[in-house]
């Protein structure tokens, strides 16, 4: 079966990853100046940015060149200037980089360039104390590190590819720097190379202060260049030896009190104009006393709260936000303050990022059992921190990454109240943050892990009002029920049908009406199981059309029969085919890309017959697959 393939080469992929470590390297080094490149190809042109990186490396001051350089000769000038004091101040060999290759963005010669200053200015400054092996002059800097790791990790390389793929390496190496920082990567496997390889960078960077000039989902990819993860480990000689790892999370509420409030109703800062806070007052009830609320907003004015007794120990306290500033809320029950009032909170205005946090995993969870979320729109325009408040320290994951998406987890060890802001770099917080997720002791013979997904309708690419089913077998997991929500592309849920068969198993079925992108997620005891969440690609095979002499007409034996498909309103989907004789033989064809989303497919018949063509779009076959194409 030949295939048509839409997605990037092996080839493209390992640049595409060069250039986003380089890049990164590059900014990490102009942020001390204020500066930034986007195009690694074009924005060196000129040589001024040039001119401030060769300047943040060396330590040194360039005294004349030209500031506004708009003619060729003036760039050219400017580049040979950078090239000229690295060759003959700093020492260091360029070979086949010359001022015109910058200046005319020839982005392999650039990329050279690069690759040189990082060679030069990432291993300079190390010290590689405490070698074993002694080195030789002809051991190159990448040789010296991987004999450096070697000697410390407990984990063996052999090169700087694909020993990285699945994150154990780099967990390893972690905790080998700062002995029992990240012990757990000895219980790690190579199918979970996402989380791993995410959680190690993650630890890497907040710990040892190890920038992540590589993501996860680039180390972990099997084209990943040797380029880019060498200058991502070139940081790891150079960080001091730590001996425990830190831990900044705090317990909001202590086990003695016996009057608490928890939710993101009263958290200090994330509320927004249009939100709704709500709260839960948590108390030991005594017989004539009562619960009351005060909010001031502003300058003195009282608002309204909504009081809900849900049960004799516990209130639901709710208030709409309608101005921003300042809120004093005051919880009282009986005479005296319950604990944490009054509350101070800062209510922002209502924000218009387009940044979506959605799933159960912000809501509840099980101690020891993975809470899985969803962040659309995850690294496009705003860069995400994070912070949880916690029992115990968690750390959040990225384990997979795509197009936008983030499948994204914690773990917390411990029973509790979790409270997990995701902010901006400039602490502002996202739609909907703080989360507030209350987690609950893990029971008895409970295994969510256990639980597994089948079916036809079980699949990343699925064809619009197709209906999908699933079959949930949960009879290996423990007590627990099976819930399936499944989100639109604005993160709204669908119409879900959800049928408990009383044998362990539970059938869901739902239709995508929209031709976007859906997730689903199944939970088990509100624990997301394996292989979710889990991304829907619906696409619209009216919007192909197959047409050609070979379709509309008679072909003819020995003589070219073609068709085309054309595929230009779509916006993704690949495609595939196999045209079989009247003797059922697969017949060879061979396809022109006449546009990005169109194509010719001719093949020439040996003999007479009615010929079937089957051609799959996204996985599918289409609904008017096979083709009868007839040959006289």
């Amino acid at each position: 079966m030949s295939r048509v393939s839409l997605s990037d080469t092996a080839d493209n992929q390992r640049l595409k990853i060069q250039q986003n470590t380089f890049k990164r390297w590059i900014n990490d080094k102009l942020s001390s100046v204020q500066k930034s490149v986007n195009s690694l190809e074009n924005d060196f042109s000129d040589g001024l940015l040039l001119i401030s990186l060769v300047e943040v490396l060396s330590g040194k001051k360039f005294n004349k060149y030209v500031t506004s350089p708009k003619m060729r000769i003036h760039k050219l000038e400017n580049v040979t200037t950078v090239l000229t004091f690295l060759q003959k101040e700093e020492k260091i060999k360029l070979v086949n980089i010359d001022s015109a290759a910058i200046v005319d963005s020839k982005l392999p010669l650039i990329l050279g360039l690069i690759w040189t200053l990082i060679l030069h200015y990432s291993f300079q400054t190390v010290v590689w104390s405490g070698e074993k092996t002694k080195p030789t002059k002809s051991d190159s800097p990448n040789n010296r590190l991987m004999i450096w790791i070697n000697e410390r990790s407990k984990v063996k390389i052999t090169n700087f590819t694909t020993d990285w793929n699945s994150g154990i390496a780099l967990g390893a190496l972690v905790d080998a720097i700062s002995p029992g920082l990240l012990t757990e990567w000895t219980m790690w496997v190579k199918t979970d190379a996402l989380k791993n390889a995410t959680k190690a960078l993650t630890i890497a960077e907040k710990e040892l202060n190890i920038v992540q000039l590589i993501k996860a989902v680039e180390l972990t990819n099997p084209n990943v260049d040797e380029m880019s993860v060498v200058t991502y480990l070139s940081q790891f000689p150079k960080v001091k030896l730590k001996v425990t790892a830190s831990s900044s999370s705090t317990s909001v509420v202590s086990s003695t009190t016996t009057r608490y409030v928890t939710g993101r109703g009263v958290q200090a800062k994330g509320l927004r104009v249009g939100d709704f806070g709500v709260l839960t007052v948590h108390i030991n009830a005594s017989p004539g006393k009562e619960l009351k609320t005060h909010l001031i907003v502003g300058g003195g004015k009282q608002e309204d709260t909504t009081v809900r007794q849900i049960n004799p120990t516990t209130y639901e306290v709710t208030y709409e936000i309608k101005v921003a500033g300042k809120y004093i809320l005051t919880i009282i029950y009986g005479n005296e303050h319950v604990f944490g009032s009054p509350f101070n909170i800062e209510v922002g205005p209502k924000t218009s990022s387009d940044v979506a946090i959605f799933g159960p995993g912000l809501e509840t969870g099980v101690a020891g059992c993975t809470s899985a979320f969803v962040i659309e729109n995850f690294g496009k325009k705003t860069e995400i921190r994070y912070t949880v408040c916690g029992p115990v320290e968690c750390w959040i994951g990225v384990y997979q990454e795509h197009d936008g998406t983030a499948m994204t987890s914690f773990e917390p060890v411990a029973p509790g109240e979790y409270t997990i802001h995701f902010t901006t770099l400039d602490s502002e917080h996202l739609p909907n943050s703080p989360f507030v997720v209350n987690v609950r002791p893990k029971p008895e013979h409970f295994e969510p892990k256990q639980a597994t997904v089948s079916g036809p309708g079980f699949r990343n690419n699925v064809f619009l009002g197709e209906e999908l089913e699933y079959l949930i077998d949960t009879k290996a997991a423990g007590m627990g029920s099976v819930k399936v929500v499944v989100y639109d592309y604005k993160q709204k849920p669908i119409d879900v049908s959800v049928t408990d068969n009383k044998n362990g198993t539970t059938i869901a079925k739902f239709k995508c009406s929209k031709k976007e992108k859906h997730i689903a997620i199944v939970t088990f005891g509100d624990v997301v199981i394996p292989s979710f969440p889990f991304e829907i690609y619906v696409h619209d095979p009216n919007q192909v059309t197959i047409s050609g002499p070979a379709i509309s007409g008679e072909s003819k034996v020995g003589q070219v029969a073609e068709f085309t498909v054309d595929a230009t309103k779509t916006d993704r989907g690949d495609f595939s085919m196999v045209v079989i004789d009247d003797k059922k033989r697969e017949v060879s064809y061979d396809i022109k890309r006449l546009q990005p989303r169109s194509f010719k497919v001719s093949f020439t018949p040996k003999s007479a017959g009615i010929y079937l063509t089957y051609i799959y779009f996204a996985d599918n076959k289409m609904p008017n697959s096979p083709l009868k194409i007839l040959v006289a």
